[in-house]
């Protein structure tokens, strides 16, 4: 009885020492405390994310790297990592905030964090995703789909507002953002990936007080413009100090500050917004409201007081920034009950009723809901690989299972006395079948690396930025890890070098099987991860199952001067001018666009010259896109007796998302609003929606798109390649596909 009271007693004072000493162990090492996801928690599926890490330092001072390990959207664990170069110096017992950006591939996921040194694993955590967040975890990402808006101010500035009246379909309604702290910018452009527009109030100038005005977080936020983003600024009472000289958004004023005045009492922001609702007169004369009338204005004005430009659209690169002189954080815009239909009108949202957008069911057998989905299902379609059908794969399991069953046991009952045999026949015939099935699957599949890819080039003529976008999907005939990377391709000798290259997976829009929306957990089946190198260029150790492919996305930028020679002049709203190929190779399929109408060019060789005037032949871009056409139908008609009548209608072809036509496809997603959008499409346009230039024509500017034919030399020319361990993947039966895009400013008439 003694010995059971003791043992216990015993085996506590002896672990004593061990649990002390651990205890010891753990306060002296660093720990990771807590992860801080996207903008205040909002994030989408599918984009890069900005990831706020929080350590504590141990017993004593140390260097090392913090890595992020995410399933991508086929589940397979990806790591990013702080850049090699620059070190954490994590001093001993002292916080340390680290931000780091990552690639969620579903809405649902887990993150593990690591801290580590020359040695290895210092410590790790994980974190998982939950729909109400607690200790040791984070929010839900945002579907892909979803519109995201966030909202930089010290007061509330409506974006709250705008997302309200946007309806969407359930999981895609819009989510809006607050900011409170300047803090919350990412310091890379890819940081924005997850905003469709970001809106700034500037009524309390105090909250940008730690902004340089060519910090990283400004300068992120510009080539983020520049690659497509869009930016409303927000500038009234407080415009004297916002848009002096040495203000962090001084860059993106389109004008110099002339003086401030007191807004005219006209109703021009009520017609803008389509609004019945006055902006309370009163307010302003209370608050004594002053707004900056601006001079020299760069943009398109869209909205005007007498001589006071109020609203201006100016293209910023390829994106563009919208500057609106009034306080939408501040009275009288904040008292407004129609502040969001103004924001929409800004954002360019449209506030379309259920009712007036076409039904998506129809297409959800497809595995997709939106367009980008459609992309990358037609970049997966490659010559000489077959999918193997149905109804072959069950004959040939009837096939097997008569052979085993009732052929085998027939054949061994009439010809052999030893029914035994069986265990002779039975293995032959299922090494039988295993050779045919082998046979056939490389007969379908082939024995190839195969590649499919197009490029997107973009080059904004006035700032000569140049934005290179390539999709690219890569067929694995066996199971195997790739190092891959995309090399871009001067349009010029004297092009710039590339900067920023961000090279990652490209996830599927939608809740099918592999989607990263899905309705059902996917399985993860791989625990190695594979590594984005610590500049986010390459991919390493990338694994691909057998005869199954993954798709890839590149973006980059640069400056060019390398371009065709064009000047345009805006005469009463239809373009005149000329564009001259001053390129080294022939420009075929040329359309220009401006507003709402496209000119057909033809083809371009070099050196030659395409005139447009007020005479030439134009299309409307949506009756084109839409193959649209005017018919006429016999209608049944009765006045004092029945009679035929024609009548005419118009007919626009249906859109066909069972396409696999890139370029019918790239088409559609490079002007997707004007072209009739949702309602024409059934589909969205929101997990590229960088693609879509159709905005950037309501700021004075004409588009010319063409498309670069490859020579059959099988060398890449344009665009950009695809690299496995340095080397090009394509081979002469894979599909390129390059367009450029190339933007003009557009003078007005004198």
């Amino acid at each position: 009885m003694i010995g059971r009271v003791l043992a216990p007693c015993l085996m506590v004072f002896l672990l004593l020492p061990v649990a002390a000493c651990a205890q010891q162990t753990d306060a002296q090492s660093p720990a990771i405390v807590a992860v801080e996801v996207g903008f205040e928690g909002h994030y989408r599926a599918g984009v890069w994310t900005p990831v706020k890490v929080t350590l504590r330092g141990g017993g004593q001072a140390v260097r090392g790297h913090v890595t992020l390990t995410v399933p991508d959207t086929d589940g397979a664990p990806s790591r990013t990592t702080t850049p090699s170069d620059r070190p954490i110096e994590l001093a001993a017992g002292q916080p340390k905030l680290v931000m780091l950006y990552t690639r969620f591939g579903r809405v649902e996921s887990q993150m593990v964090v690591e801290f580590r040194t020359g040695d290895g694993v210092v410590t790790s955590r994980i974190f998982r995703a939950s729909a109400t967040p607690q200790e040791g975890e984070y929010p839900l990402a945002a579907r892909s789909t979803c519109r995201v808006v966030a909202g930089l101010s010290g007061a509330p500035v409506g974006i709250d507002q705008v997302a309200d009246l946007q309806w969407q379909h359930p999981g895609e309604q819009p989510v809006a953002v607050r900011l409170e702290s300047t803090a919350a910018l990412p310091d890379e452009w890819y940081g924005y990936e997850s905003l469709d527009a970001l809106v700034v109030g500037t009524s309390k100038p105090e909250l940008f007080d730690n902004l340089e005005p060519n910090g990283p977080q400004i300068l992120a936020l510009d080539k983020w413009i520049r690659m497509g983003g869009k930016l409303v600024l927000s500038v009234g009472s407080q415009g004297e100090r916002i848009l002096a000289d040495g203000s962090p958004w001084a860059r993106f004023r389109p004008g110099q500050l002339q003086r401030m005045v007191v807004p005219p009492l006209a109703n021009s922001l009520e017609a803008y917004a389509g609004s019945s609702v006055r902006i309370e007169q009163g307010v302003r004369g209370r608050h004594g409201l002053r707004v900056p009338q601006l001079q020299n204005v760069h943009g398109t004005v869209e909205v005007r007081d007498s001589n006071l430009p109020l609203v201006i659209r100016r293209a910023w690169g390829l994106g563009q920034v919208i500057f609106v002189a009034a306080d939408l954080d501040g009275p009288p815009l904040a008292d407004w009950p129609d502040r969001g239909l103004l924001l929409s009108r800004l954002l360019d949202w449209s506030t379309a009723a259920p009712g007036e957008l076409k039904e998506r069911t129809a297409v959800m057998h497809y595995g997709f809901t939106d367009i980008a989905g459609q992309l990358r299902s037609a970049l997966d379609q490659y010559s000489g690989v077959s999918a193997v059908s149905f109804s072959l794969v069950a004959g040939l399991v009837i096939l097997y299972l008569v052979l085993i069953g009732p052929v085998d046991y027939f054949l061994l009952r009439k010809f052999s006395p030893r029914m035994e045999l069986t265990w002779v026949t039975f293995p032959l015939v299922v090494i039988a079948f295993g050779v045919v099935a082998y046979v056939l699957a490389y007969r379908f599949k082939g024995e190839d690396v195969r590649i499919n890819q197009v490029s997107l080039i973009d080059v904004d003529t006035e700032s000569k930025w140049l934005r290179g976008t390539s999709w690219a999907d890569v067929f694995s005939p066996r199971m195997d890890r790739y190092d891959l990377t995309c090399q871009p391709i001067p349009l010029g000798k004297d092009d710039a070098p590339v900067r920023d290259l961000v090279f990652s997976w490209m996830g599927l829009p939608g809740e099918a099987l592999g989607g990263m929306d899905p309705t059902t957990a996917n399985p993860i089946s791989l625990k190695q991860p594979y590594a984005f190198t610590p500049e986010l260029n390459a991919m390493q150790g990338v694994p691909i199952q057998i005869w199954a492919s993954k798709c890839f996305t590149s973006r980059w930028s640069t400056t060019t001067a390398v371009y065709p020679e064009a000047r345009f002049v805006d005469e009463d709203q239809v373009i005149t001018g000329r564009v001259i190929n001053t390129l080294d190779c022939p420009l075929t399929d040329c359309l220009l666009v401006y507003g709402r109408w496209v000119y057909e060019l033809g083809t371009l060789g070099p050196g030659e010259m395409a005139s447009i005037g007020v005479s030439s032949r134009r299309r409307d871009m949506r009756a084109m896109m839409t193959g649209q056409r005017i018919v006429t139908r016999k209608e049944s008609t009765k006045v004092l007796e029945r009679e035929d009548s024609n009548k005419l209608y118009h007919e626009s072809t249906p859109y066909e998302p069972s396409s696999v036509d890139l370029g019918y496809i790239l088409r559609m997603m490079m002007f997707f609003d004007q072209s009739g959008g949702t309602g024409y499409t059934g589909l969205l346009d929101r997990y590229q929606n960088f693609v879509d230039m159709t905005s950037l024509l309501k700021a004075d500017r004409a588009i010319l798109v063409a498309t670069v034919p490859e020579d059959g030399s099988g060398e890449a020319r344009h665009g950009s390649v695809i690299l496995r361990d340095g080397k090009p993947i394509a081979g002469p039966n894979d599909r390129r596909l390059t367009i450029y895009r190339f933007v003009y400013p557009v003078a007005k008439a004198e």
